[in-house]
């Protein structure tokens, strides 16, 4: 067995180690799966989903001058000029948009957990099979953990600021209305209500990151914090080791 985690631990087996070939020349993070697992997660498994209904992208649209007006009122570091433009989105199109929109931070995690850790001592043939286990399922794992969450956020977000992270180059506001109806409703509030509070907490933050200076420092200080994960190959077996075998947990 080979010491060395840069080394597949399936080089004597042909199958295993074209399977181990194809996965590490991938990248650090399999977007395709990604995208599947989120659009998966976001339309419940069905994987499709009907179109908005016009009625509500209407009923959003026809709220935005006022929702600019009113924030306006009070911000006054807004760029002059009319509002930017609305999207009105399902499910699945905010999955869609926001993977995009986060693909360079993501890939600054996925870069930085696939780096590999000359720390590891190299008798320890355990540790080094993991390693490189590690790093050949490492791209599709992080795009599933990626796609789940990505998936789960659109099942429950009113628009693409729930997060407040900054989508450069960006010149519109996303607002997912099947969410936005649906809590109304669950919630017994006005509708137009719900529209105009979260077309002024959409519209309030984009004009905060229409700063240059705020934007690009929370956007270097997200990337600095990603980009400080580390891969720890022997997380797991100090995990299993730990495992009281004799308890009913």
């Amino acid at each position: 067995m080979s010491n060395s985690p840069d080394e597949s631990p399936f080089n004597g087996l042909p199958f295993f180690g074209d399977l181990a070939k194809a996965m590490a020349n991938q990248g650090p993070l399999q977007w395709d799966v990604a995208r599947q697992v989120a659009m998966m997660t976001a339309t419940s498994g069905t994987n499709s989903e009907s179109n908005v209904d016009p009625a509500a992208r209407v009923a959003i649209e026809r709220l935005l001058p006022i929702a600019d007006m009113h924030v306006r009122n009070h911000a006054a570091f807004m760029t002059p000029g009319g509002p930017p433009s609305v999207v009105v989105v399902n499910r699945s199109q905010w999955a869609h948009h926001t993977l995009e929109a986060y693909k360079p931070l993501f890939t600054h995690l996925a870069t930085s957990l696939s780096a590999v850790n000359t720390d590891t001592d190299g008798d320890d043939q355990m540790t080094s099979m993991l390693t490189a286990l590690n790093k050949m399922m490492a791209p599709a794992m992080m795009g599933m953990s990626i796609g789940t969450m990505v998936g789960q956020l659109a099942l429950r977000a009113f628009g693409q600021y729930d997060l407040p992270v900054p989508r450069p180059g960006v010149r519109h506001v996303l607002c997912v209305a099947p969410n936005i109806d649906d809590f109304a409703r669950d919630w017994s509030i006005e509708v137009d209500d719900m529209h105009m509070w979260v077309l002024i907490h959409e519209l309030t933050t984009h004009a905060i990151y229409e700063v240059d200076h705020v934007r690009t420092s929370i956007s270097d200080a997200l990337t600095n914090y990603v980009a400080g994960f580390r891969p720890n190959p022997s997380a797991l077996m100090e995990r299993l080791s730990s495992v009281e075998m004799t308890g009913t947990d």
